[in-house]
C-alpha cells in the first residue's frame, strides 16, 4: 500500500472516532475472597479503577471495521505480575504506556470467562487466582491477553500480598463509553 493511502486511513479512523464520540474504556475490579470449609465467607474490595488499553489493541479493533478477512483474536487469559510498583513495599504503582506488550514482571496466567451486557454495551472478563496459587507474592499488576498472547490492556496497582487465606477475584469490564 502506498503512503498516502495509509495516511488517509489513519485520518479517516481518527475522524470516525471523533465524529461518533466512541471511546473504549476498561475498569478492573479486584476482590479478596475468603473461604470457610469450601464456602465463600466474605469478600473484601481491593480496588476498582480504570485501566490503560494498549495502542495495539485499539489499532486491531479499528482494523476490524475496514480490513477484509481479519481473523478473530479473542481475550482468553488474565496475567498477574509482581513488577507493577516502583517501591518494594508495593505502595506506588508504576506508570504504564500504550506501547507495552507485556506486564513488567509476569507471574502467572489464568483463563478467563466472560459475560456480556448488550445494553451498555460491555463485556466483563472474569478470572480467579485460587487460594493455593501465588502465595507469598505481592501482586501489583494485571493484564488481559488475547489468544495470540498480545496484551489488550494493563493495570498497575498497590500490592495485594497473596496468602492462602484468600483467593483473588478479578472482574475486568471493557465498554464503549
Amino acid at each position: 500500500m502506498n503512503k498516502s493511502f495509509l495516511n488517509f486511513v489513519g485520518i479517516f479512523k481518527a475522524a470516525m472516532i471523533a465524529a461518533f464520540g466512541l471511546k473504549l474504556e476498561g475498569i478492573l475490579k479486584a476482590e479478596k475472597v475468603y473461604w470457610n470449609n469450601g464456602v465463600e465467607a466474605r469478600r473484601e474490595l481491593c480496588f476498582e479503577k480504570k485501566n490503560l488499553i494498549t495502542l495495539t489493541a485499539k489499532q486491531v479493533m479499528l482494523g476490524s471495521i475496514y480490513l477484509i478477512g481479519q481473523t478473530s483474536d479473542p481475550i482468553t487469559s488474565l496475567k498477574i505480575g509482581t513488577g507493577g510498583t516502583i517501591d518494594p513495599e508495593g505502595l506506588f504503582p508504576k506508570p504504564v504506556s500504550q506501547t507495552m506488550t507485556d506486564l513488567f514482571t509476569p507471574l502467572l496466567s489464568v483463563a478467563t470467562s466472560y459475560t456480556l451486557n448488550n445494553a451498555v454495551p460491555s463485556v466483563t472478563f472474569i478470572a480467579d487466582v485460587d487460594q493455593g496459587t501465588a502465595n507469598g507474592s505481592l501482586i501489583t499488576e494485571a493484564g488481559l491477553f488475547k489468544a495470540s498472547n498480545s496484551m489488550f490492556n494493563i493495570k498497575t496497582f498497590p500490592g495485594i500480598p497473596k496468602t492462602s487465606e484468600f483467593s483473588i477475584h478479578f472482574e475486568w469490564t471493557i465498554k464503549l463509553a
